[in-house]
C-alpha cells in the first residue's frame, strides 16, 4: 500500500496512517493536502528487497509530520497504532477523526480535527483547523510549480481472468468486440500495471473486445494556480489528476508472458489527468458523428470497435472542439501507473481474485457484451473499469521494455503494432 516507494519518501512532507478499507476517503483527503502544495506519503508499496516494515520506518523517518486517520478499521489496525505511536514519539503527530469512535486511550488526549461530514469542499472549519495544524509543524506548503495534466481513457470487454494484459495490434485494425468463452491471444493484450513484452496484457481480464483509451490533456500551472483534483470537458468527459510519482512497471509472475518481463522502475514526473470513465458511445458519436460499436443499447456503453487511426481522429476532433491542444492517448507507462494507483498487488485492490467480481467485468460475470462506463468500483484513485470491459489504445509502439530505470517513458520510436492495455 504505498505510492511512491520508499527511496522518495525524503520528497515528501506529510505521512499518512490509515486502514486500507478506508482508501478511498484517503484518497480525497491526500488530494486536499496536495492542492495545498504538501507532497504525502501515503500508500506503501513494497519494492524488490525491501520489507513492509522498511520501507514504513524510512518513510516515518522522511516525514515531517504524520496524520493518523481514525476510523472503525483503523482503531483495531495494529500497524496504524506502530505508526500513530511513532508520530506521537517524535512529537509530530495530527490525528483525524473520520468516524466516530473511540480513539485509543494511549493517543486520545490529543485534539483530533473531526471530518466525520467533511466532503472534500473548499470550505470546512475543521480542515481549516488540519491544516492549521500542519502548518505549525511544518511551515506553509511551497506554492505549486507547473504541472502538464493528461488524460486517458479506451478500453475493451473482458473475459478472462488474467487483469493487466499487453496486446499488439495494428493501428489501422479495429478492436472488435468479438468476446470468446477463452480469452484472446495474449499478444494482443492490452492494460498496464506491470512489464508486457510480448503480450503485456495485464491487468486486463477479459478477451478480446477493443475500444478507446481516452487521450491525455496538458495544462501549465502557474506558481499559485488552483489545481482541482477533477476536470470535466465541454461534452461531459471526466479527468482524475493523477500525481507524479515512481512505480515499478512489469510482472516477474511465474504465469506472466515474456513481454510482462523485466520489472522495471518507471518515474512519472509530472502529474495528469486520465479519464475517469472509459470513452462513451455517447462521447465518440458527439464528436465523430456516428457510433462504429459492435455493442450498442445505450449512450453510456463504451466506444469499441475503433482502431487507433481512428482514435487520432476523434482527438484531433476533440482537441478542435475545445479550442486546444491539450488531449492525447495515455503512454503505455502512464496507463500502467494510472491502473495500479499506487499498488503492487495482482489487482488494484489486493491480491483475492475472489473480489474480482466488484471491480470488473470479465468472462465469469460480463454476459459475454459490454455494460455501461462506471458500474463496478474505481481503483484507489478514482479510475472506473481499468481491469475489464473493454481494451484501451495506448499511445506507444510495440516494442520490449527497458531493463533499468527509466523517466517518462514513450517506447520505440517505430514499429509494426501499437499496444492496447486491459483486460476485454
Amino acid at each position: 500500500m504505498h505510492r511512491p516507494g520508499a527511496e522518495e519518501a525524503s520528497m515528501n512532507d506529510i505521512f499518512v496512517s490509515y486502514a486500507s478499507k478506508d482508501r478511498p476517503w484517503v484518497l480525497r483527503l491526500v488530494r486536499a493536502l496536495e492542492r495545498h502544495g504538501w507532497s504525502v506519503w501515503w500508500d506503501r508499496a513494497i519494492p524488490p528487497g525491501k520489507t513492509f516494515a522498511q520501507v514504513i520506518e524510512e518513510a516515518l523517518d522522511a516525514a515531517r509530520c504524520v496524520i493518523v486517520v481514525w476510523s472503525q478499521a483503523s482503531v483495531s489496525s495494529e500497524w496504524v497504532g506502530i505508526e500513530a505511536a511513532e508520530g506521537v514519539r517524535r512529537r509530530i503527530l495530527v490525528p483525524v477523526l473520520m468516524d466516530e469512535v473511540r480513539i485509543p486511550l494511549e493517543f486520545s488526549r490529543i485534539q483530533a480535527a473531526k471530518l466525520m461530514d467533511w466532503q472534500d469542499t473548499r470550505s470546512h472549519a475543521e480542515f481549516d483547523r488540519l491544516v492549521q495544524a500542519v502548518t505549525a509543524i511544518i511551515g506553509p506548503p511551497s506554492p505549486p510549480q507547473h504541472e502538464e495534466l493528461l488524460i486517458s481513457p479506451a478500453r475493451q470487454e473482458a473475459p478472462s481472468t488474467r487483469i493487466w494484459q499487453r496486446q499488439r495490434q495494428r493501428a489501422c485494425e479495429r478492436q472488435h468486440a468479438s468476446v470468446q468463452p477463452e480469452p484472446a491471444p495474449r499478444e494482443m493484450a492490452s492494460k498496464p500495471s506491470r512489464p508486457a513484452h510480448q503480450h503485456r496484457v495485464w491487468w486486463g481480464v477479459g478477451s478480446g473486445l477493443g475500444v478507446l483509451a481516452l487521450v491525455l490533456f496538458s495544462l501549465v500551472f502557474r506558481p499559485g494556480a488552483n489545481i482541482e483534483s477533477t476536470f470535466r470537458n465541454s461534452i461531459g468527459m471526466e479527468f482524475m489528476r493523477i500525481p507524479a510519482g515512481t512505480f515499478q512497471m512489469g510482472s516477474n509472475d511465474p504465469n506472466a508472458y515474456n513481454d510482462e518481463k523485466p520489472v522495471h522502475t518507471v518515474r512519472i514526473s509530472k502529474p495528469f489527468y486520465l479519464g475517469k470513465y472509459e470513452v462513451t458511445q455517447g462521447q465518440w458519436e458527439a464528436i465523430m458523428g456516428k457510433n462504429p460499436s459492435q455493442f450498442q443499447g445505450g449512450p453510456k456503453l463504451p466506444v469499441e470497435s475503433v482502431s487507433w487511426e481512428d482514435v487520432q481522429e476523434f482527438i484531433r476532433r476533440l482537441n478542435a472542439e475545445e479550442g486546444r491542444k491539450s488531449y492525447r492517448l495515455p503512454t503505455e507507462a502512464e496507463w500502467e501507473y494510472a491502473a495500479r494507483a499506487g499498488t503492487m498487488t495482482a489487482y488494484s485492490y489486493g491480491d483475492d481474485a475472489r473480489q474480482l467480481e466488484e471491480y470488473a467485468w470479465y468472462q465469469e460475470n460480463s454476459g459475454k457484451k459490454t455494460h455501461s462506463v462506471g458500474q463496478k468500483q474505481p481503483n484507489a484513485w478514482g479510475l472506473y473499469d481499468m481491469h475489464g470491459n473493454v481494451g484501451e489504445w495506448v499511445q506507444d509502439w510495440y516494442g520490449p521494455y527497458t531493463t533499468g530505470a527509466v523517466e517518462d517513458p514513450v517506447g520505440p520510436s517505430s514499429g509494426l503494432f501499437r499496444v492496447n492495455r486491459g483486460g476485454s
